[in-house]
């Protein structure tokens, strides 16, 4: 009888824990939810049923070039340099190089790339790659190379801008692309109407290889709802009109559009894998935000604080956001993550000392209680219903 005693009160304790901390962290979530503008519901459910369906029929047509679009060589006309990174752009107009050169992120004292060459995959999208709905204009545009007005260009302190240009039998396409030194760009596209095409913020970096924490693709949609659609689990094609982000991710890096005005109407299509390949569909002149790197919290919160959702906590984000979001307030206060880990430590203790201590009485009782059960399993020893009563 003792023990069952003894595991009731473990058992009760645990949850008396879990509810205690629920109690301490979940409002902090309810507080600090992100804010959903109020709209009017029915004309706002009747636009995106509108625009699902022009993008459905467009995406349609992507599909099935996705399939057709050849395998480029990897013939590069420009490179972009910066204290914190080199990218390298090839002959389709596309980043297909992306090198982090901080030391924190230096593998084997050498620059870190996100996105290794990838034979079995060479037919994904890159980053800025456009495709377009019109199947023989989209063979073209994959067999027409672009020209740049600078081969190589150097970032300090401001950001610089590169212009490229793909002259097709029917339209000039033009990028303009305006680099920052943090990661951040501005794309600014220039194709004449009546052309649908879409772009690409580019498949996941393939940096962290662990199967067990999130790689794929990451949809914020205007109404603040976060999609999230795994490697593997890709089936066919999803739609999402007015999205705000469309994120390519592993554990610690992404790729990424964002738009404050809720403007980017994405498609996720499937690669043979089952990976999703992200696209956001335009017809006509697009301004696109855009950036690329690791998922560093305040970084992503300078350039936009929308892009924190990008930051994945798991199936606990309810507890674990929170708890890193006061861990991050702590090492502002105290400008060391030792001491701000042992800040932490001591918050928490301190919001669970009364279990702490009701948990001890209760040992203590049942220290105390020991003697008596023993000597009562002596007395009755043989007589099990008596010793129960």
């Amino acid at each position: 009888m003792f023990d069952k005693i003894d595991n009731l009160n473990s058992q009760t304790r645990v949850l008396i824990a879990v509810l205690l901390a629920l109690a301490f962290f979940v409002p902090y979530s309810y507080f600090y939810q992100p804010q959903v503008a109020e709209n009017n519901e029915t004309q706002q459910t009747a636009m995106r049923e509108m625009q699902n369906v022009v993008t459905a029929n467009a995406s349609n047509q992507v599909a099935q070039n996705i399939v057709k679009a050849p395998t480029q060589n990897s013939t590069i006309i420009a490179t972009i340099e910066s204290a914190n990174f080199t990218y390298k752009i090839d002959r389709l107009g596309r980043i297909t190089e992306v090198n982090l050169k901080a030391e924190k992120y230096q593998k084997d004292s050498a620059a870190l790339s996100l996105f290794p060459e990838d034979v079995a995959n060479a037919n994904n999208p890159k980053i800025l790659e456009i495709r377009f709905s019109d199947s023989l204009l989209n063979q073209q545009a994959f067999n027409t190379p672009y020209s740049a007005n600078l081969n190589s260009l150097t970032i300090q302190d401001k950001p610089q801008s590169i212009t490229l240009v793909q002259e097709l039998d029917n339209v000039k396409v033009e990028k303009i692309l305006t680099f920052y030194p943090n990661g951040y760009y501005e794309a600014q596209i220039n194709i004449p109407q009546n052309y649908t095409y879409f772009v690409s913020p580019g498949m996941r970096p393939s940096v962290e290889n662990d199967a067990y924490v999130f790689k794929g693709v990451i949809v914020k949609e205007s109404d603040n709802t976060i999609t999230t659609i795994e490697d593997g689990d890709a089936q066919g094609q999803k739609n999402y009109a007015n999205a705000s982000i469309i994120a390519a991710v592993d554990r610690y890096y992404a790729t990424l559009f964002f738009s404050n005005n809720n403007t980017l109407n994405t498609t996720i299509l499937s690669n043979p894998s089952e990976n999703p390949m992200p696209f956001i569909s335009a017809n006509g002149e697009l301004k696109l935000e855009g950036y690329i790197g690791p998922k560093d919290y305040r970084l992503l919160e300078s350039i936009n604080p929308n892009l924190t959702d990008v930051v994945e906590y798991g199936v606990i984000t309810f507890f674990a956001k929170p708890l890193f979001l006061l861990l991050d307030k702590l090492y502002d206060l105290c400008g060391n993550w030792g001491w701000a880990i042992i800040l932490l430590t001591l918050i928490v203790r301190v919001v669970l000392y009364p279990l702490t201590y009701k948990g001890m009485v209760s040992m203590q009782k049942l220290k105390d209680l020991a003697p008596k059960m023993k000597e009562l399993q002596q007395k009755y020893k043989g007589e099990p219903q008596k010793l129960q009563a």
